[in-house]
């Protein structure tokens, strides 16, 4: 699938709890994370929603893939954990979502 209707399928599940649009700068990060490239830096300021986006990412993913596991991680343990909770909080937001999955302490499980 080429990367643009991507995008536009991840807009449409991030965007599923009506609690967040994506901004122009996040379409951008979407666009390199779905190219070929191997790696991509952030650098945004704090409190701007890289971790919000990363973690619906990581959440998208595993919707599409659930039979795989979607490993997300980060430089320190509350930030992990702060990525965890990003992608729960859309999971439990959107109730079609949260009949599909179970919740542990650090992990959602199809």
């Amino acid at each position: 699938m080429a990367p643009t209707a991507e995008l536009e399928r991840f807009r449409r599940f991030a965007e599923a709890d009506r609690r967040i649009s994506l901004e122009r700068w996040q379409d951008e990060l979407l666009e390199a994370v779905l190219s070929d490239r191997r790696e991509v830096v952030v650098s945004q300021p704090r409190g701007q929603g890289k971790t919000e986006v990363l973690g619906r990412y990581g959440l998208y993913m595993l919707v599409l893939h659930p039979t795989e596991t979607i490993i997300c991680a980060a430089a320190a343990r509350d930030q992990a954990g702060h990525l965890f909770r990003a992608a729960e909080r859309l999971a439990k937001g959107v109730p079609a979502l949260a009949k599909r999955l179970t919740f542990t302490l650090r992990e959602i499980r199809t």
